[in-house]
């Protein structure tokens, strides 16, 4: 790591570029020439009069273009070297005293072998962030179990204990939510027409679909509460960054590997064939989950192919593994029909809520826990006016559409790491719109 009177910095070279990792703000800038002669000059405490003028003679610029673009370089590497990442984005606070908050319903959740719960201060956060994990609902779970309290808004001022003792359990009409979303396959709390009932439209949900909020002013003010056990909480102001944190506190659990030994954590949906996973990384909406889920239809010959996680893929610093999670495949509005190809009618097995239906894991076994090697990603978008178009791009390509989609870790020695590691990996961008296609292509990527 390089260190100067600038800051700390990792810097690797990818072809004809160089890719700067700056500690302080956990940003990475790609610099081509003659941005690499501005950054090199300033690592080198060059005066600015010199490195415009080298600009202009090397390159050949007007030297009031050579003063611009100086300008734009030093302002970027200033705007990166500054101290403003928290350890997860989106966290406004973190606390070793946690607040008191009433409860409004208690979900215990077993995944193989290990136990957790989860309570959840009001039915808008649980909405949010039960139905994926409603597949792994138990009746009851052992008292060291991890105990996870998710709230919004102003903490219970009159609470006066810890909600972890001696508390009493609140029952409430929807209770035993994963039952009725069985057997209803529609939202419990949807009257005839299909609306939600007034107080989850005030709190910010959408009233079309309860897995979504909508950002609004009033929503953005509004502050989410995670607290993990009873010596941790941390505050957001975006139930997407909560829900982001504790499947990192769940994984954390489930593998027994503190959270800052994970290098990254990549918003993707992941398969694998024996210990080797594909990562589909793009932004919600693409079709990552739908591609995961069309790649585990039973036709698919052999089954050869297997989910390990949708929307969520963390990696590990030791081994550059990827970890399954264990959460539902949520499919969204134009392809929940795919579920129905999984299971019996009868046993209506997904859960549904609103227009997203959330699809158990194929495999729940032991099995599925099991880390793999990731050796390919894939930039997926379905685009109705592409039938099939699939190329292969570069790292330094992968890595300015990437950063979009991942957190890494911004501890010492995690950068290099993920960039030693990013470099090995091969990079497809697959436009489609043509499912069968884009599955034989990607069957053919795994070698079937």
């Amino acid at each position: 790591m390089e260190k100067n009177s600038i800051g700390n910095r990792v810097v690797k070279k990818i072809g004809s570029s160089y890719i700067v990792w700056f500690a302080e703000s956990n940003r990475w800038i790609e610099f081509r020439e003659p941005a690499w002669l501005v950054y090199t000059g300033q690592q080198k405490g060059e005066p600015a009069e010199k490195i415009v003028s080298r600009l202009s003679e090397k390159y050949g610029l007007p030297e009031t273009e050579a003063r611009r673009f100086y300008g734009e370089i030093v302002d970027a590497i200033r705007t990166s070297s500054k101290r403003g990442y928290p350890e997860t984005p989106g966290i406004l606070e973190k606390t070793d005293s946690p607040r008191f908050f009433k409860n409004f319903s208690t979900r215990y959740y077993r995944v193989d072998k290990k136990h957790f719960t989860i309570d959840f201060g009001s039915q808008e956060m649980e909405h949010y962030i039960h139905p994926a994990f409603a597949h792994l609902e138990t009746e009851s779970c052992p008292e060291q179990s991890p105990h996870f309290r998710i709230h919004s808004g102003a903490p219970d001022q009159h609470q006066q204990q810890h909600p972890d003792r001696g508390r009493q359990q609140q029952q409430h009409p929807d209770r035993n939510l994963h039952e009725p979303l069985r057997q209803n396959r529609q939202h419990p709390d949807r009257d005839p027409q299909g609306q939600l009932p007034q107080p989850a439209v005030q709190a910010g949900l959408d009233p079309i679909n309860p897995e979504f909020f909508v950002p609004s002013a009033s929503q953005l003010k509004k502050d989410y509460f995670l607290a993990t056990g009873s010596d941790m909480e941390y505050a957001f102001n975006d139930p997407g960054v909560l829900k982001h944190r504790l499947y990192i506190e769940i994984t954390s659990f489930l593998y027994g590997i503190p959270v800052s030994d994970f290098m990254c954590f990549i918003h993707a949906s992941a398969v694998s064939r024996d210990d080797e996973a594909i990562l589909f990384c793009s932004p919600s909406g693409s079709g990552k989950s739908t591609m995961a889920a069309l790649l585990q239809l039973p036709d698919q010959v052999g089954n050869e192919i297997s989910f390990m996680s949708d929307d969520f893929v963390p990696v590990d610093f030791c081994n550059c593994m990827a970890y399954p999670f264990p959460a539902a495949l949520s499919l969204k509005k134009g392809s929940s029909h795919i579920a129905g190809a999984f299971n019996d009618p009868a046993s209506q097995e997904s859960v549904r809520s609103g227009p997203v239906h959330y699809l158990p894991p194929p495999s729940r076994g032991s099995g599925m826990l099991r880390p793999k090697n990731v050796k390919k990603i894939i930039f997926i978008k379905y685009d109705p006016q592409v039938s099939f178009k699939m190329e292969q791009i570069s790292a330094t390509d992968a890595l300015s559409v990437f950063h979009k989609e991942a957190w890494i870790n911004p501890a010492d020695g995690h950068a290099k790491r993920f960039l030693d590691w990013f470099v090995t990996l091969e990079y497809f961008k697959l436009h489609h719109s043509d499912d069968d296609r884009a599955v034989g292509a990607i069957r053919r990527l795994f070698g079937l």
